[in-house]
């Protein structure tokens, strides 16, 4: 209240300075900002005090509303798919708490479900989103969901509303028409904003080649569709009025996709230059966009920290930028070839259009780098030429997947054999840049850097071009940026390879980050987390597991404190809880991109669980074989075990591989045998598993570490991971006079010595603090 009130004071302050003064920028400028942080003080209080707010994740909940989405029939038992559900109830710890929209994610059944019928979801709350910032209500997280009941609701469909209907229905029509199902997620998803179905993979794809924003529904699409209504309406209608009734047409078509903040951002654009031509007054795209901004958050001031809201305004802006530099560039280039009507100048004209496509990607790259790289931890510089290849056929492919689901019989069906052309050619080309090694992941202190670089690099052309002092001022900062940035990067240790084994008592969990910054995770650790929300036999998985879990209680603080968002791949040994007990702390707590994991089917709830998160969270999942190589920037993981005919004991068929990692290596064999160690020096022979450390099998049971693999290995350091005074007798005598035996001089006990940590030098390696 005392901020309010403050705030309040100030916007008093404001509106007098504007009244006395009102050509004042300074003064209406300050207006605006005390106003806006009024609002947003207002608005997120309210966000933060909201039900959903106060839902903790891995809590059990219950689900009832309107499915907002058209749920095709599932191909196979484990697909599953996003969707809303309008007018929902959520009950979760005895609370209910009622909202507009909710976001689930539930698996497909056999049959369609139509938009509009009434779901009963069961599942498990899972948080979503920056903690430290307010946000709407509805992105605070979403409903996991493990079981999805439909129930009679022919006195609610209404309820859901035209425009969810209409797009439903549409969205029906492309599923009918498209050559295959993934043409018709892609259709979806350019036109309708719908990426209820979207595989995983062909996200991926789109993301790694940097276009990921073709598949929402961004102001070149809007711009697209308003551009076709104004040429259709314009066969019938020449009068300027025309725009404002393809106005009215957009406005339909985004609430029909449900207004998404890109969208509104190009819908708002569209009715102040439809105003201005309707009116015959010339209009300013840069004061339109800062006027769609204004309107758009004085209806929701959280937009501010959406970050597809900030990310459609960058990009706007940086396409504009970036015309203006082409254009200001092609002129200088036509004086340099001998003038406007020299035979270079004629062929710079007849290609402009590359330089302008090249700049404006260039210009939207930039100024949308920094924030992908904040909220992302992701820069994707492969998105400048695959945006240029891409605009093009989106531009060919939007009228014909608009036909396929708006024409009527034989026509539509024709439309859509040609939209699927043209989506295969879309997804190839995003299959093609995907490979291009054209992306960073860059830490969260990283990320504001590029916001630093951007700021600076802006000062730098406003000041050269006002011959003012600032230009050597900001060339100066610059460079000592770049010079400063190696060592600051030394000093907090992000540019370096490292590999930690950490103390989690009586189970398994290492971490790995490679030089350009990625994560692996070997094991989770002992802990339930895995069950949370799920009940099925949670009593006596839990006994003998203690009251902690791993993932909670260490590796996710070990990662956070090293500036963490993302987990590029996490490995289980086998499906024991000692060992993937702690991963549900790590899907709550990161993004996880790949998961490998040997497959062996282990009839367990506790496995089922990991197996229903990894699909959830869209991992990749990964069978591992002997044989198989990972290679994430220098970090090569090379499986060893198991053979695809290892048998299903859990334990002999622990995954086993081996780590180079700059100049360091690792090998693990999680709980494998002796027998299996000997079918590894069989196959592999002993150089395959020499390693600078070793993590010994089976937490130092005799059953593991015999003395000729521990000479095969000939480990610098050997680990084992146990917790004090357990009660399994573990570290065996025999496995300790083998160590002696193999002339193993450094062995290291987690029970005893906590974490070990080994980080990679410029001439070799050395132990450093956890």
């Amino acid at each position: 209240m005392a901020l309010s009130a403050g705030f309040a004071a100030l916007l008093l302050v404001a509106g007098v300075l504007a009244l006395r003064r009102p050509r004042s920028p300074a003064s209406l400028l300050l207006l605006a900002l005390v106003g806006g942080l009024v609002a947003g003080d207002d608005a997120g209080s309210r966000s933060r005090g909201s039900c959903l707010a106060s839902i903790e994740g891995g809590e059990p909940v219950i689900a009832v509303g309107l499915l907002a989405d058209r749920l095709p029939a599932a191909t196979d038992a484990s697909m599953r798919a996003g969707a809303g559900l309008a007018a929902a109830t959520i009950a979760a710890a005895g609370r209910l708490c009622d909202v507009t929209r909710l976001r689930t994610t539930l698996p497909l059944s056999e049959g369609v479900h139509e938009a509009g019928v009434t779901l009963v979801v069961r599942g498990v709350w899972r948080r979503s989103g920056d903690p430290l910032l307010p946000r709407a209500p509805t992105k605070y997280g979403f409903v996991s969901g493990s079981r999805a009941e439909p129930v009679d609701s022919a006195g609610r469909r209404a309820a859901l509303g035209l425009p969810a209907r209409i797009r439903a229905s549409l969205a029906g029509r492309l599923e009918r028409r498209l050559p295959s199902r993934e043409m018709a997620a892609i259709a979806k998803a350019l036109l309708l904003a719908d990426r209820t179905t979207l595989s995983r993979e062909t996200r991926q794809r789109f993301v790694d080649a940097g276009i990921v924003h073709l598949l929402a529904i961004s102001g070149l699409h809007v711009g697209m569709i308003a551009g076709g209504i104004v040429w259709v309406l314009g066969l019938v209608e020449r009068r300027p009025r025309r725009w404002v009734w393809a106005a009215l047409a957009v406005t339909a078509y985004v609430a029909m996709i449900g207004a998404p903040p890109a969208a509104t951002r190009a819908g708002l654009l569209f009715w102040g230059h439809a105003y201005c031509r309707w009116r015959g007054r010339p209009a300013r795209v840069s004061d339109l966009a800062g006027a769609a901004a204004l309107v758009a958050l004085g209806r929701d001031p959280l937009l501010l920290t959406d970050p597809g809201f900030q990310l459609s305004f960058g990009g706007y802006a940086g396409v504009l930028a970036g015309h203006r530099c082409g254009v200001a560039l092609a002129a200088r280039l036509a004086v340099a070839r001998g003038g406007a009507d020299s035979p270079l100048a004629r062929l710079g004209r007849r290609t402009g259009w590359l330089l302008d496509g090249l700049a404006s990607s260039a210009g939207a790259f930039i100024l949308t780098a920094p924030i992908a790289a904040i909220h992302f931890g992701r820069v994707v510089a492969t998105s400048i030429p695959a945006s240029l290849a891409s605009t093009g056929l989106v531009a060919l492919a939007l009228p014909t997947v608009a036909a396929t689901a708006l024409l009527p019989g034989l026509a539509g069906t024709l439309a859509g054999g040609a939209a699927g052309s043209l989506l295969l050619v879309l997804e190839s080309v995003a299959g093609a840049f995907a490979g291009v090694p054209l992306r960073w992941r860059v830490g969260e202190t990283a990320g504001w850097s590029w916001v630093l670089a951007g700021l600076l690099t802006a000062g730098l052309l406003r000041s050269r071009r006002s011959r003012r002092i600032g230009w050597g001022l900001a060339v100066l900062a610059l460079v000592f940026a770049s010079l400063a940035a190696p060592a600051a990067r030394r000093y907090a240790g992000t540019g370096t390879p490292l590999v930690c084994h950490l103390d989690v008592g009586q189970g398994d969990a290492a971490v790995a980050r490679t030089s350009a910054g990625r994560w692996a995770v070997f094991d989770a650790g002992p802990g339930t987390s895995v069950l949370e929300g799920r009940g099925a036999g949670a009593a006596e998985l839990r006994s003998g597991l203690g009251p902690g879990d791993a993932g909670r209680d260490v590796i996710a603080p070990f990662l956070r404190r090293h500036g963490v968002r993302e987990i590029e791949l996490l490995t289980l040994s086998h499906a024991h809880l000692d060992h993937f007990g702690g991963s549900g702390a790590l899907f709550d707590g990161f993004r996880i991109r790949h998961v490998l994991d040997p497959g062996i089917p282990e009839p367990s709830a506790s496995y089922l669980s990991f197996l229903e998160r990894v699909d959830e969270e869209r991992a990749v999942w990964i069978r591992a074989t002997a044989g198989d190589t990972l290679v994430i920037d220098d970090l090569e993981l090379a499986v060893l075990w198991p053979t695809p005919d290892a048998g299903m004991d859990v334990n002999e068929s622990s995954l086993s591989f081996r780590v180079r990692l700059g100049p360091l290596s690792y090998l693990n064999t999680g709980d494998a045998s002796v027998e299996t160690e000997a079918e590894i020096l069989h196959r592999f022979g002993p150089g395959a598993v020499r390693a600078d450390v070793l993590k010994l099998g089976h937490h130092g049971s005799r059953t593991s570490s015999s003395v000729e693999w521990l000479r095969a290995a000939r480990p610098a350091v050997a680990v084992m991971s146990l917790g004090r005074d357990n009660r399994y007798g573990h570290p065996h005598e025999a496995t300790l006079r083998r160590l002696d035996s193999a002339r193993v001089r450094r062995v290291w006990r987690t029970d005893r010595h906590g974490a070990l940590c080994v980080e990679g030098t410029g001439d070799g390696w050395r132990i450093v603090d956890p």
